[in-house]
């Protein structure tokens, strides 16, 4: 069982999805073995291409460039319900709030609404991050998903170019707890099959995830 105490957010990784390919929930894929990502292409056309996720950052190859900050809005007002759901491969994040969570510029082409968000992890608290950096990989990555406003709906954006901006946050084990995850942990324990989810009325605002001094990496991928 995952504990809240075991991660520090590290850093955010910025990912600028470019072409609207999921891979299909009902097949099997994993991040090593004979189902990892040197196989996916096997099972899935689209993860053929030249720009796959996932990658491995190096950040002594790295271009610098300067963005201005990421302006979030209405990331202070509380959800108020937040269902987490097994979907099979990990933890998926809905929320419900009276105004919608939106994010713009930071290098964004145009604002962006939250639709979800959910994690990646390991079996242990060494490895389990999708993306690795300088060949490290953490004990877990968060995804908060957006799709482009103009677009109107998560299932028109997955289609489009520039329809998705994927947040991605990078956390490290600590010693003490990190209370933004607690509630998610807790819901773990009551979502352990696929399909299952737990239902919350909670007042969470998304600004815990919202950190204003980070080191950021941006590329552009298909999903």
């Amino acid at each position: 069982m995952l504990s809240s105490r075991q991660f520090l957010h590290l850093l955010l990784l910025v990912i600028i999805q470019i072409l609207g390919n999921w891979a299909a929930g009902g097949h099997h894929w994993t991040y090593e073995g004979e189902s990892g990502p040197s196989h996916w292409a096997n099972s899935f056309d689209m993860c053929g291409g030249k720009r796959q996720s996932p990658i491995n950052i190096e950040t002594g190859s790295v271009k610098v460039e300067y963005w201005q900050p990421f302006m979030f809005k209405n990331y202070d007002v509380p959800a108020t319900i937040m269902r987490v759901a097994n979907n099979g491969h990990t933890a998926k994040v809905e929320m419900d709030s009276k105004a919608a969570f939106r994010v713009s510029q930071g290098g964004l082409k145009g604002e962006y609404i939250f639709a979800q968000m959910h994690f990646h992890w390991g079996a242990d608290s060494a490895q389990g991050s999708e993306h690795t950096i300088n060949s490290v990989r953490y004990p877990l990555e968060m995804h908060i998903v957006n799709f482009k406003a103009s677009y109107g709906d998560l299932g028109t954006a997955v289609q489009k170019s520039d329809g998705l901006a994927v947040l991605g946050v990078m956390f490290e084990v600590s010693s003490t707890d990190n209370a933004v995850l607690t509630p998610l942990v807790n819901a773990l324990a009551n979502i352990t099959d696929a399909d299952y989810y737990e239902k919350m009325v909670i007042q969470y605002p998304l600004e815990r995830f919202r950190e204003t001094r980070f080191q950021r990496y941006r590329y552009e991928r298909a999903m």
